[in-house]
């Protein structure tokens, strides 16, 4: 059985990569200005605003990294 943590905790997992160098592959510019956005969006972890479709791209980041 497989863990999926919530969009928000996602989020903050994935914003520790937007802290590791420029020249790490962790994340490709479109994935750094997408969360960079993401994260402006969600305010104390709230993620109720956010459309489906960034939900989809935030579960796909996540799980290329930590599943």
């Amino acid at each position: 059985m497989s863990y999926n943590p919530s969009i928000a905790t996602m989020i903050e997992q994935l914003s520790a990569c937007l802290q590791l160098n420029e020249e790490d592959d962790t994340l490709n510019d479109w994935e750094r200005k997408f969360l960079r956005s993401i994260i402006k969006q969600t305010p104390h972890r709230d993620t109720t605003r956010l459309s489906i479709k960034q939900v989809d791209i935030i579960e796909q980041m996540w799980k290329r990294r930590y599943a």
